[in-house]
């Protein structure tokens, strides 16, 4: 209901503001006691009063046709266009005609100004003064060229006079050749410089304002789109916003200061193009704006009608163009109310913003239909177009639900990024505990790989690796390297008197004995079996065979209780080598096993030693 109040309170204010419009237009001659032109003569007196007067009424026409013999001499009304004179609008009249009006009353005044209309034709404004001068105050185009629509500057210009004496005469030639609107078909104005000065200043002032505020709304619309708002129709309504400003800027003047030297013709091609052009975007993007509820049929009529005018204005004459355009805007305003006729069936379905969109299109069309109708009893534009107004409103709102789709779609990435951060941040800690226990599980492989898993100590590979690093020592520093294997006698009688699991405590008891036994940059293994190996660095075969011998006679005196109550009384036999050059481990440790086997021929519980490598 907020919605609605306030697209009525704007309507309200839309109709009254143009309605204003309307009658100050109509009234500004009024504080005049009498009709200002009267019999080809006006009384300036009157400015004493009002300080313009619009020169309405009737004037002296010299008029002559430029084909067949029709002359026209006499009183004529001004506004008034050329084929009007015999009544017979169908018939295009093609001419120069001369205007004269008689001032009176113009001394004892301040400055004077003449504002012309735009006249799409070449022409000549002249003072004639009582003495027989003549003064020039413009000259645009040849009066006998007929191509000068295409040659004569169009400005619209607001010409200062001179001082006028009693009984000098305006006079203003005219020679059109292609345009319906040939003749006086705006009356001229004439009033105190200083004021038509401020309206000329207000006129382009309310002009760029609508202009800039409708590209304001272009810029948004084309930002938005550029950082991937991809709405339905922006391309389509920014142009629309556009083509506006462009019509906007050419029919207030504001144009003639940045193009001085614009033609006639080139003006009516803006004028109408831009029309057209918005037109056509306009109608686009309502129908993909309220697609499927406007049929293609409602759109498609007034934009391939607008496709065609837009075709004639490129190909055809002036006239041509005028005559179709009399007939394109009443079909439309028809489309437009027949769109609107269809978007408020399904009232009663509609979101939010298409309520909206439905009271700002609402606006164009009532604010339409007011332009058509000023247009056709005034022969004139408004100051600024209700249309244009209820466009700013329109694009306005079409702007601000573009810019909340975008601020809401940038609040919904936001909620998507911080879950977005927070499944990232469960995500890493999973990945870091999985590392972790990934770490942890490849060491313990490392270790097993390594490690003996009954007694902890080193296996082969790590005997190999070690022996390596011994012999690249021994290249490097001469010394010498000890070897000795250990094997536990008798050890499957431990096996089979006391079980399995005794004899696996006996391994290890033999195992701890051994890491106690050597110093801790000696390395102990575990060989295979009940056979262990103990690497000696930078000892010879005399110190290992002595330290070997004590581990040997500790072991057989100490027996080693189990843990289902058993003693066992174990002993082992031991052998030694030694040598000073890098050979390969097998032949160090095929040396050492040479002694072992030597000691367990003899009797057991014993050490040898092996012959020197």
């Amino acid at each position: 209901m907020d919605v609605f109040s306030c697209l009525l309170r704007s309507l309200l204010v839309l109709l009254l503001t143009g309605f204003a419009s309307y009658l100050s237009a109509q009234t500004k001659t009024l504080d005049c006691p009498t009709a200002p032109v009267e019999q080809a003569s006006v009384n300036l007196q009157c400015l004493h009063i009002s300080n313009q007067i619009e020169l309405r009424g009737h004037w002296q026409l010299d008029f002559k046709a430029e084909q067949g013999n029709f002359h026209f001499q006499g009183l004529a009304p001004v506004p008034l266009r050329w084929m009007q004179l015999v009544g017979n609008e169908s018939r295009l009249f093609r001419g120069k005609g001369v205007y004269r009006l008689s001032l009176s009353g113009g001394q004892n005044l301040p400055p004077l100004s003449l504002a012309l209309p735009r006249i799409w034709a070449g022409r000549e404004i002249s003072i004639l003064h009582t003495d027989g001068r003549v003064t020039t105050l413009l000259r645009a185009g040849d009066l006998d060229d007929r191509n000068n629509i295409h040659r004569a500057p169009v400005s619209e210009q607001l010409l200062s006079l001179p001082p006028l004496e009693e009984g000098a005469q305006l006079q203003i030639s005219l020679g059109s050749y292609e345009t319906r609107f040939a003749g006086l078909w705006q009356a001229p104005v004439i009033g105190i410089n200083t004021e038509l000065q401020r309206q000329f200043v207000a006129r382009k002032s309310g002009a760029i304002a609508v202009s800039t505020t409708l590209l304001l709304f272009v810029g948004v619309i084309l930002a938005l789109r550029r950082i991937q708002i991809r709405e339905q129709g922006m391309l389509a309504l920014a142009f629309t916003a556009t083509c506006l400003a462009t019509r906007q800027i050419n029919n207030s003047g504001v144009i003639y200061d940045l193009f001085p030297t614009l033609t006639s013709s080139t003006d009516a091609y803006i004028s109408w193009l831009s029309f057209l052009f918005g037109v056509l975007a306009g109608f686009y993007y309502l129908f993909l704006r309220f697609q499927p509820r406007i049929p293609i049929w409602v759109a498609s009529l007034p934009m391939g009608a607008a496709l065609l005018h837009i075709g004639l204005v490129v190909t055809a004459d002036l006239n041509t163009v005028q005559q179709f355009g009399n007939i394109l805007r009443p079909l439309i305003a028809l489309m437009a109310f027949v769109s609107f006729g269809y978007m408020i069936r399904h009232l009663a379905n509609s979101s939010l913003d298409d309520l909206l969109t439905l009271g700002g299109f609402c606006l164009i069309v009532v604010a339409l239909g007011f332009d058509i109708a000023y247009f056709h009893f005034s022969q004139s534009d408004l100051l600024v177009p209700m249309t244009s107004l209820a466009w700013i409103v329109f694009i306005g709102s079409q702007t601000y639900l573009f810019s909340r789709r975008y601020f809401d779609t940038l609040q919904q990435n936001a909620l998507l990024n911080q879950e977005l951060s927070e499944l990232n941040q469960h995500l890493e800690q999973r990945i870091l505990a999985r590392t972790q226990e990934l770490d942890a599980k490849n060491r313990e492989l490392e270790i097993l790989s390594r490690t003996d898993t009954l007694t902890g100590l080193a296996n082969r590979w790590v005997v190999q690796e070690f022996v390596q690093q011994e012999f690249s020592r021994l290249k490097r520093q001469p010394s010498t390297l000890s070897a000795a294997l250990l094997d536990v006698d008798f050890f499957k009688k431990v096996n089979d008197c006391h079980g399995h699991q005794a004899g696996d405590e006996v391994l290890k008891a033999v195992g701890k004995l051994l890491s106690e036994s050597v110093r801790e940059m000696d390395l102990v293994a575990r060989w295979g079996g009940e056979e262990f190996c103990v690497i000696f660095p930078t000892i010879n075969e005399q110190e290992a065979f002595q330290i070997m011998e004590r581990i040997r006679t500790k072991l057989s005196t100490s027996p080693i209780k189990t843990s289902n109550g058993s003693v066992v009384e174990v002993t082992c036999s031991t052998g030694v080598a030694s040598t000073d050059q890098p050979i390969p481990l097998e032949r160090l440790m095929e040396e050492a096993d040479r002694a072992l086997y030597d000691a367990k021929k003899q009797g057991r519980n014993q050490t040898k030693l092996a012959q020197a490598l």
